[in-house]
């Protein structure tokens, strides 16, 4: 129904909950970030506007992401986030299902469009381009019960999620 009452017809798409708080401000206060540097407004977002988030991984061998808990649920989920190369190649979208972080994750080329190396327990996955360089990328999975959704910026597609950065190159997320 519309404002004065009268019928619009009905609605046939499913409900959707973004579980993550904030997350259009990717690497904000309410995210944690490890072995990154976070830029806000870096760069111009899908959208035209300029809230496109920067995260450059430091010079060091280790995990370089920005993570949050989101709330709780045991339904399926679907994360999704755009992307664009800023030096690396890779985004790795990663989190903890059942109990284990080695079998809930994706990696992302987007500079090609290509799905990269994917976790045995991730139903699905999908790279769409957006036009300007930008992907969105998304996987599906069950059973997230609560843990992290974490964004990963690397230089290559391993299973990993480990990579050595340099302190200049990563990713553009929005």
């Amino acid at each position: 129904y519309d404002a004065s009452g009268n019928p619009l017809g009905l609605l046939i798409e499913e409900a959707r909950t973004n579980w993550l708080l904030r997350s259009e401000l990717i690497g904000s206060t309410s995210w944690t970030n490890n072995g990154v540097f976070i830029s806000q407004s870096a760069t111009t977002a899908p959208d035209g506007s300029n809230t496109a988030t920067s995260l450059i991984s430091t010079a060091s061998t280790q995990e370089h992401f920005t993570q949050q808990v989101g709330i709780n649920t045991a339904a399926t989920e679907t994360f999704s986030v755009y992307a664009k190369p800023n030096g690396f190649n890779y985004l790795y979208l990663r989190t903890n299902l059942g109990g284990s972080w080695s079998t809930g994750y994706a990696s992302f080329n987007v500079a090609t469009g290509e799905v990269g190396v994917v976790g045995p327990s991730i139903d699905s996955t999908s790279i769409t381009y957006a036009g300007n360089g930008w992907y969105r990328c998304s996987m599906t999975f069950d059973n997230r019960n609560g843990q992290f959704a974490q964004f990963h910026a690397k230089p290559t597609n391993t299973a990993s999620s480990s990579s050595t950065g340099d302190g200049v190159n990563g990713l553009h997320v929005w």
